[in-house]
């Protein structure tokens, strides 16, 4: 039993002394939300997802049609065409932000490459891209994506957006929002005003917090040459 001690001593150590990025937004592996069953194609008007808002054309809600990459649920951004989603969270004007999130897409239908955008509040619109050849609904291949804004408003939406004009579009899951640079200090500020007037107010945390060590890794794998993940995807079984 002794043997044991100084590994969980170690563990312990290192939970309490790795470093928080500050985490927002929510729902962000599209868990909460109207239990689509296999899966059910939403408009814009319908509330299915928690916390999500469908802005244009059609998106399915994907259940057990196929494995998702976090949990059991997961979207397929063109429903019977190119759809788009967003989500509007508070940010601090002149932080840094990255956006991080699972992509694949329906391997059914024309396989290929599947597009989307992704734009927030402020910053540039960026596309991604999956090809789906060899892919199936019981390995969908999901590779880490990255998306990064300087928040430029207290308000920012963030939006993803299909560019595949289809019934069979990209697949999204596990999107998390953290805030990774603070705004830098305005030099003409009085260094005499006091330390809580100072402190810029940060918006309500929900609850994710992703360490330094982890956000890395999956830049990392984001942004490898061969576009290949080098961690291992999460296996879940359909239900």
């Amino acid at each position: 039993m002794k043997k044991f001690i100084p590994l969980f001593v170690t563990v312990l150590m290192l939970s309490l002394f790795a470093t928080p990025v500050f985490a927002l937004g929510m729902n962000g592996s599209f868990e909460d939300g109207t239990d689509p069953g296999s899966y059910v194609t939403l408009n814009p008007g319908d509330t299915d997802i928690t916390d999500w808002t469908i802005v244009s054309g059609t998106v399915d809600y994907i259940g057990t049609y196929w494995t998702a990459f976090e949990g059991s649920r997961s979207i397929d951004m063109s429903g019977t065409e190119a759809g788009s989603i967003s989500q509007t969270f508070t940010t601090v004007v002149g932080a840094t932000y990255e956006v991080t999130f699972d992509m694949a897409g329906n391997p059914d239908g024309e396989q290929g490459m599947k597009t989307m955008d992704v734009m927030a509040t402020g910053g540039s619109t960026q596309d991604y891209s999956f090809d789906t050849t060899g892919k199936t609904t019981g390995d969908m291949g999901w590779l880490p994506k990255v998306y990064e804004f300087t928040a430029t408003e207290t308000d920012t939406e963030l939006t993803f957006i299909s560019t595949t004009d289809s019934a069979y579009g990209p697949a999204l899951d596990n999107v998390v929002i953290t805030e990774t640079e603070a705004p830098v200090d305005d030099p003409d500020e009085d260094e005499d005003e006091d330390e809580d007037e100072d402190e810029t107010e940060r918006p309500e945390n929900h609850g994710w917090y992703v360490s330094t060590a982890e956000k890395a890794d999956r830049r990392d794998v984001a942004k490898s040459s061969d576009g290949m993940p080098t961690t291992s995807n999460k296996n879940h079984a359909k239900k």
